[in-house]
């Protein structure tokens, strides 16, 4: 009788899978999870990083929202933490001389903010305490801030409200602008910011002495400032700013115009 060949070779086949059932299902599984392997991501654990630095800025002015407070050799050093989106710093103006003999208002901030990113719009709020070392006319208070910015074409638009909670209760403030990075690359980033600000008649009363509510925005200001890493932590941000007085007291109070120079040293980790 002629065997069938195809039918004899099935057979073979048949008998030595059965006699090899551990081996062919362990290079089975073995195979399979080699390719699982390669086709599945490897997603990292990136654990929030913990950053900080210190900034000490040298001045030719004190100038707060149109406020200017001295003029002449002033530092205003800053010390700040940063873990996930939370940022702790605080901050300082310290009056070594002013050039027209008025007192030295120096000033110590202490800041919480958190930064958030929802889809294209930052939004960060933050409470800042603020405190005035030898001024007894100047009590301690405090400020709740929310800073909006959305991106606008090449520019950056913002806005921030601030309303004291603390001593002078319902003084209101906040500027809208825009900002705009010149240029940039991995050593110098050259930067500028054209705002104006805005205050309740609270806080003119509170700053001023007397309710002003001629004009509904005070001043305009225009800042540049570049920034160039030295090395990797090190940096120099020399910076310059006009403020542009609209409103008749506080033009009286700050004068027609203001401008500030300065140069700040920072470190950062």
């Amino acid at each position: 009788m002629k065997t069938n060949p195809v039918s004899d070779k099935l057979s073979r086949i048949k008998e030595f899978c059965k006699t090899n059932i551990y081996t062919i299902s362990f290079i089975t599984i073995f195979t399979t999870a080699g390719v699982a392997a390669d086709s599945t991501e490897v997603v990292e654990d990136k654990s929030a990083v913990i950053s900080f630095g210190f900034e000490n800025d040298f001045n030719s002015q004190y100038i707060w929202r149109g406020l200017s407070y001295n003029e002449g050799h002033i530092s205003q050093p800053s010390l700040w933490i940063e873990y996930s989106g939370f940022t702790f710093y605080t901050w300082a103006s310290i009056t070594f001389n002013d050039k027209n003999d008025n007192p030295k208002n120096n000033e110590v901030d202490f800041v919480a903010q958190y930064s958030h990113q929802y889809e294209s719009i930052l939004i960060e709020p933050s409470i800042a305490y603020y405190f005035y070392p030898n001024q007894t006319d100047a009590p301690p208070t405090s400020e709740a801030n929310l800073k909006l910015a959305y991106p606008v074409f090449a520019f950056e638009l913002y806005s921030n409200v601030c309303l004291d909670f603390l001593e002078y209760q319902g003084s209101l403030s906040g500027d809208f602008g825009l900002k705009k990075n010149l240029f940039e690359n991995d050593d110098l980033n050259i930067s500028g910011d054209l705002n104006t600000g805005w205050t309740n008649q609270k806080f003119n009363e509170t700053y001023l002495g007397i309710s002003d509510n001629s004009k509904i925005f005070h001043f305009i200001n225009c800042s540049i400032e570049m920034e160039y890493y030295l090395s990797e932590t090190i940096y120099l941000r020399p910076h310059i700013e006009y403020y542009y007085i609209f409103s008749p007291l506080l033009k009286s109070v700050s004068g027609n115009n203001l401008t500030n120079f300065g140069l700040a040293v920072g470190v950062e980790f």
